[in-house]
């Protein structure tokens, strides 16, 4: 082999590869954005808006500078969106979601990207349009199933909030059954209950309320992690009040509040 050609090899080996310098560099942002973000949650006053903001400027860098890293520029943008959203700011916080849905190629990421735009709909006031999102994330079929399962949630939750009683009642019946989350179960019942009650039928609602009961308390009595926060979630039953609430109020009764 000539020496011309050992020195064009040479070269070639020691020039960094442009898509790695470019993947790293995308990562070495994230990476600046999550600290920025580690130092604002230690922070207080104006020095951890002033972090926030660099943080999500930082964010919005890897989408600008590296468009083609589509992984690491859905991630920034997902975070910046999380903290635009928690900010107030729910104009910027949609621009990032949205950017995050498009540009993910993991189902999860675009699925939870896709739940976040749902739920600043909602808080809008734009329920029909929010209950067609959440649709939309419940029905994908690249979604993985945890997020699969938190749309049909939303899905049961925005149909309640519209009136649409029956089809409420028929998405929580299903996700209550078949959850494999068993927090997301007594969600499903806790929100099937509030149907019932939304509908007058308190003995549903209290029946719903101890199928909810019966049906967790194998894991409820786990001493783990899991069966701690099944636990939790079973203390954290909105309908118990609401339904003792609507009791009282048909019986002309008083309710103390506890």
């Amino acid at each position: 082999m000539s020496a011309a050609w050992l020195c064009v090899l040479w070269l070639g080996l020691a020039a960094p590869a442009p898509a790695q310098d470019a993947r790293g560099e995308a990562l070495e942002l994230v990476e600046r954005g999550d600290a920025l973000r580690r130092e604002a949650r230690a922070s207080e006053g104006r020095p951890r808006l002033e972090l926030r903001a660099r943080a999500v400027s930082v964010y919005r860098a890897v989408r600008e500078r590296f468009p083609r890293e589509r992984e690491r520029a859905a991630t920034a943008a997902f975070r910046a969106g999380e903290l635009l959203r928690s900010d107030g700011d729910e104009v910027g916080a949609r621009v990032e979601f949205e950017a995050a849905r498009e540009l993910a190629d993991d189902a999860g990421l675009a699925a939870r990207a896709g739940l976040e735009l749902a739920h600043l709909e909602r808080r809008a006031g734009l329920a029909a349009e929010a209950l067609a999102s959440y649709l939309a994330v419940a029905a994908g079929a690249a979604t993985p199933r945890a997020e699969r399962d938190r749309g049909r949630l939303w899905v049961g939750r925005s149909q309640l909030e519209l009136g649409r009683l029956d089809e409420a009642a028929a998405t929580l019946h299903a996700l209550a059954r078949e959850a494999r989350d068993p927090c997301l179960r007594i969600a499903a019942h806790d929100e099937r209950a509030l149907v019932w009650i939304a509908a007058g039928d308190l003995e549903a609602a209290a029946g719903e309320l101890d199928l909810c009961r019966r049906a967790l308390r194998a894991r409820a009595e786990e001493r783990t992690p899991a069966g701690e926060r099944v636990r939790s979630a079973l203390r954290g039953l909105r309908a118990v009040a609401r339904l003792a609430r609507a009791v009282a109020e048909r019986d002309g009764g008083i309710v103390v509040e506890r």
